[in-house]
């Protein structure tokens, strides 16, 4: 809504459509027909660029999450993959062409101009002069890797090639259109950055109260001695999307799942993928057969997982450095010694992490709500 309190994005459904070729919302301002048009007559695929120089920083698959580019790793080029071939300019676009479902697709900008920046061959370079955001964002709607996966091949590693990808016929509005469109989902992922940024802050924060409060504490105690450990018995396949229950797997998101095999008060402690990754849950569900699962306890589970959370990441830490473990292993969360003080401490402890955790959780609900709000505007602003 704007300062008029005006609707600025209008549902076209709710009027008669007269035309085809337009998305279900747009800025009210706009009426004319979207173009069909294939990619590569408005972008550049893989445009002829530079030679590679000697030091460079290097994008690679797996670099890029939430179109954020994770780290800048500056390679030499005689150490370089021969896959680092897609020698970058500002505004370029780079399409995740190998798991095309795996939506990882980066938006460049130039963040070091003291070096090149170079690119997997596993992503299709794209380049247009009139308003990339906007073409950006198109590549990351619903609608076109819909497309995309129509055209994919290989069953393990499904890819699409650079060719097909420009042969895509997708639509285009306006370049005013185009010029909004962009702008307006620049600002959401600003707003989406901003809030991962409040909740890494909070995680940090957390850890350091969490550190201090454990750092007295004299008296441990073996992990085995104070719950029962086992494991789900699943593979990750199993999950429904339309379950009734949850099923906790070695990833962040929990899924859902038709069956439960447990009911009872646990942690949930992913033993690779996210390795260390803790959860709480009361109730039935189900998990992956690399999921440690946690119950029985002997004292507050809401503490045993503070101390855990305390204690694990530098264990893990210890164990990567001396024998590269890409998981956790049983002995090692069974003889895991956790802080252990008089109960009253531990409601204190309770007490004061609860109120940082009760944050984080506010915090963590607003992100995903923005989240929801982008893919459904990225599938209804764009056909």
């Amino acid at each position: 809504m704007n300062e008029n309190n005006e609707k600025v994005i209008s549902n076209v459904n709710s009027k008669s459509k007269e035309k085809r070729n337009v998305p279900n919302l747009r800025f009210k301002e706009f009426c004319d027909e979207w173009k069909d048009k294939k990619l590569n007559s408005f972008c550049t695929i893989n445009p002829n660029t530079e030679n590679i120089k000697e030091k460079f920083i290097y994008i690679d698959l797996g670099s890029v999450i939430d179109g954020c580019l994770l780290t800048e790793k500056i390679v030499n080029y005689n150490n370089a993959p021969s896959r680092a071939q897609r020698v970058l300019k500002e505004n370029d676009i780079l399409f995740q062409c190998v798991r095309p479902y795996q939506i990882n697709n980066l938006f460049f900008k130039l963040t070091n101009k003291d070096l090149q920046y170079v690119a997997s061959t596993g992503y299709a370079q794209i380049r247009t002069e009139n308003y990339p955001l906007f073409v950006y964002y198109l590549l990351n709607s619903s609608i076109f890797n819909k497309k995309v996966l129509l055209l994919c091949t290989g069953s393990n590693y499904p890819a699409i090639s650079s060719s097909d990808l420009g042969k895509i016929r997708t639509y285009i509005c306006s370049k005013n259109e185009q010029l909004k469109i962009g702008n307006f989902f620049e600002l959401l992922d600003k707003r989406i950055r901003t809030q991962s940024k409040i909740i890494k802050d909070l995680e940090i924060l957390k850890k350091l109260i969490c550190s201090q409060l454990f750092l007295k504490i004299s008296n441990k105690m073996q992990l085995s001695k104070l719950c029962s450990i086992t494991t789900g018995k699943l593979d990750a396949n199993k999950m429904d999307k339309n379950g009734s229950y949850p099923f906790f797997t070695c990833g962040k998101e929990t899924l859902k799942i038709n069956t439960y095999a447990f009911d009872c008060e646990a942690i949930l402690i992913s033993g690779n993928g996210d390795i260390g990754h803790t959860k709480y849950y009361n109730g039935k569900f189900n998990a992956y057969q690399r999921t440690y699962v946690l119950y029985n306890f002997k004292s507050s589970p809401i503490f045993i997982k503070y101390a855990i959370d305390h204690v694990l990441p530098r264990k893990i830490k210890e164990e990567m450095q001396s024998s590269a473990m890409p998981y956790i292993k049983l002995s090692t969360l069974a003889n895991l010694n956790i802080p252990y003080p008089a109960i009253n401490i531990q409601n204190k402890i309770i007490d004061i992490l609860n109120v940082f955790q009760k944050k984080l959780d506010l915090e963590i609900s607003i992100l995903k709500k923005f989240k929801e709000q982008k893919k459904y505007l990225l599938a209804n602003m764009f056909i």
